[in-house]
C-alpha cells in the first residue's frame, strides 16, 4: 500500500517546489498590478513620489513578515483610503 504512494512522492515534491517557485517569481508582477490599480483608483498617473510610497510601504510590511498576501492586501487598502 506505503509504495504506490512512496513512488509519487518525488513527483509531487517536485511540483510543490515548482508551484512555489512560480509564486515567488509572480510577486513582482502583482506589485505592479497593484500599483496600476493605484493608478486608475487615483484616476491620474501616479507621481514619482507616490509610486516610491508605496513601494517603501510594500517593502515595509513585508519587512515586518507579513506574507506577500497580506502586504498586498494592506497595500490596496491604503490605496483604497486615499483621496
Amino acid at each position: 500500500l506505503l509504495e504506490p504512494i512512496a513512488k509519487l512522492q518525488g513527483t509531487v515534491t517536485a511540483r510543490a517546489e515548482a508551484f512555489e517557485r512560480r509564486l515567488l517569481d509572480d510577486e513582482p508582477r502583482q506589485l505592479a498590478s497593484v500599483l496600476a490599480f493605484a493608478a486608475a483608483a487615483y484616476r491620474r498617473p501616479l507621481t514619482t513620489e507616490e509610486t516610491t510610497q508605496l513601494h517603501a510601504l510594500y517593502a515595509t510590511l513585508r519587512e515586518e513578515e507579513l506574507d506577500h498576501e497580506a502586504a498586498l492586501r494592506m497595500l490596496l487598502a491604503r490605496i483604497l483610503v486615499s483621496p
